[in-house]
């Protein structure tokens, strides 16, 4: 009896000692998960989602994002499907993830009806019309795979109602390719100066912010601003947006000056220096006419009863706050 005791325990003591290395192979991986992935196919593939030791990488396993968008595979999706190909990885934790993200090309609203637009010329359309839709229309995103051409087919315009449809063809002769049917108003439109980009208060309007967009002739009024000889060298009121056509009380003659003003809060007691000034640019129709702009007339002076950085001083001691 002893005996197979004995026997038994150096049987188990041999399953033991073999199975050992079998246990510490278990976190030995030969694949390494990507948790960001770029793809630009249609589908995801292992060889997308995991790296190394990979039997069939080419192989398919879910469907891409559409053109510009990304999802998320969570762990025990991606544990599945290692252990389903066998691929030799598990998550270390849930926060295991890959991020799958389908690059695309997105072609405007805009883009499309300038395409619309042109297409319409050779059925009468009046060169200076623009279009609007009645119809519901946004961009679209498309695969950076295919070229971003965009086609207009059946396309009409009625010269006495001003009624436009189209149908749009994006990408153009391809086996994929979205239709989206349009149909709107034209209106004629005059060219107008503006600017390109949202310009502020103080801020002079130069040569190289001027650009030119169509208005609808039913929204230019008498004080519009045709001339961009009007717009150069003045400053908004207020602000300026990009595209938006620019009435005469929008915009103001500017005069910029340089002025004194305090780098810091000064006292009363302090008697001011070159040390506590600095030098300010503004607009002239913005200072008070009591304000100090020569430094040389500070120098020497007191505030009364406190100043703050960023104010310049008038005539009668007291601070006067600027503009910015």
């Amino acid at each position: 009896m002893k005996r197979a005791r004995l026997i038994l325990t150096g049987l188990a003591f041999s399953v033991a000692t073999f199975a050992a290395p079998a246990r510490a192979d278990i976190n030995d991986y030969t694949a390494d998960l990507r948790a960001s992935v770029t793809v630009t196919g249609a589908t995801v593939t292992l060889g997308d989602l995991f790296e190394g030791d990979i039997m069939r990488p080419e192989k398919a396993i879910a469907k891409s994002p559409d053109p510009g968008k990304r999802f998320v595979l969570g762990a025990k999706w991606l544990a599945d499907v290692a252990r389903t190909y066998g691929i030799d990885w598990r998550p270390t934790s849930t926060y295991d993830r890959a991020t799958v993200f389908r690059p695309g090309h997105t072609i405007s609203q805009s883009e499309i009806l300038e395409h619309v637009r042109d297409s319409l010329i050779d059925f009468g359309l009046p060169s200076n019309y623009g279009l609007e839709v009645t119809t519901p229309l946004s961009s679209v995103t498309i695969s950076t795979e295919v070229p971003a051409d965009i086609g207009v087919r059946e396309a009409f315009f009625n010269d006495q109602t001003r009624v436009f449809s189209a149908v749009i063809e994006i990408p153009r002769g391809t086996p994929n390719a979205q239709f989206i049917p349009i149909r709107g108003m034209a209106f004629p439109t005059v060219s107008v100066p503006t600017v390109d980009r949202s310009v502020r208060k103080n801020t002079i309007i130069t040569d190289s912010m001027i650009e030119w967009v169509d208005v609808a002739e039913d929204k230019i009024r008498n004080d519009t601003i045709m001339d961009a000889r009007l717009l150069i060298g003045k400053s908004p009121r207020s602000y300026l947006r990009p595209g938006d056509a620019v009435r005469n009380n929008d915009v103001m003659q500017m005069t910029l000056v340089d002025i004194p003003v305090p780098t810091h809060d000064l006292r009363e007691e302090t008697k001011i220096s070159t040390a506590h000034i600095e030098w300010v640019t503004v607009n002239q129709s913005d200072l008070g006419k009591n304000v100090i702009i020569d430094m040389d007339r500070l120098i020497g002076m007191s505030p009364s009863p406190l100043s703050s950085s960023g104010r310049t001083y008038s005539n009668h001691g007291r601070s006067y706050s600027h503009s910015n």
